[in-house]
């Protein structure tokens, strides 16, 4: 399903139900466009949702300020955008029609899965079988349809009743990692503590859970109080607690593959 929605400014982004769609389209498409998970705000996340491959053409992040205003005018669009958004689906369409699934990047999910485990090794070694089920991890569609179903969360950062906008991520248990990575640049010197005042909770909107998450940013003026040297010792400290969160990642992970390599096993 292609589907376009508020062309209005450029860059344009694509929004893909799925890591073989976006990096397909990102083959397809080039460097002039932006690409992400597809989006609760967007038509085409109902099929994302069930599975069905799908994207949005579109840049509502760069006009949320206008739009549904009084300002959202046919004067406010740029309409070399909306062109341009035009374009973008014929070409998909076109690769679609002529090559059918081996269009699809299916591998990118493995290769996704294996830059995670990678990343996370830093800081907490993964089980042995859960490096072997990715490495065995089929590139097919009927793969790729379980992974856009139960490897995909719209995300948010914060209170549950503060203002934000869900993003959607894949393997949304893994995003611990990048709050180890932002303590450690603080550890080594390279960031301050106000890019950790930005950790804060996170939890899905579907099924509503929270995540893994370091949330140190509410910390953060207590932080400041205890000086540089307190900080950095309070954040060693958190960051080896932090990543024995990952063994809840793996956990998850490994649930997940052991369930589609049966189901792969399974005769027709």
């Amino acid at each position: 399903m292609l589907n376009v929605d508020v062309p209005a400014r450029l860059p344009l982004t694509v929004s893909a139900s799925g890591l073989e769609l976006r990096e397909a389209a990102k083959e397809v498409l080039g460097g002039s466009f932006k690409y992400e998970l597809d989006s609760p705000y967007f038509d085409s996340f109902s099929f994302s949702s069930a599975g069905v491959p799908a994207l949005t053409v579109h840049s509502l992040w760069s006009y949320v300020d206008l739009y549904h205003t009084n300002g959202d005018v046919p004067a406010a669009i740029d309409w070399e955008a909306a062109a341009r958004a035009g374009w973008a689906v014929a070409q998909l369409a076109r690769e679609l029609a002529e090559r059918g699934r081996s269009f699809l990047r299916y591998e990118a999910w493995r290769e996704e899965l294996k830059a995670l485990l990678a990343r996370a090794a830093r800081y907490l070694p993964p089980p042995a079988e859960l490096a072997e089920l990715v490495e065995a991890l089929s590139a097919e569609e009927d793969t790729a349809r379980e992974l856009r179903q139960k490897a995909l969360a719209a995300v948010c950062e914060g209170d549950q009743l503060e203002p934000g906008i869900p993003s959607c991520k894949a393997f949304p248990q893994f995003l611990i990692i990048e709050d180890l990575e932002a303590i450690d640049r603080f550890l080594e010197g390279s960031a301050e503590l106000a890019e950790l005042a930005k950790l804060k909770k996170r939890w899905t909107v579907k099924n509503v859970r929270e995540l893994p998450a370091a949330a140190v940013g509410y910390l953060v003026p207590l932080l400041y109080r205890a000086g540089q040297e307190g900080a950095r010792e309070y954040l060693k400290r958190a960051r080896a607690a932090l990543a024995s969160w990952l063994e809840r990642s793996y956990a998850e992970t490994l649930e997940l593959l052991r369930e589609l390599s049966e189901t792969a096993e399974r005769p027709v």
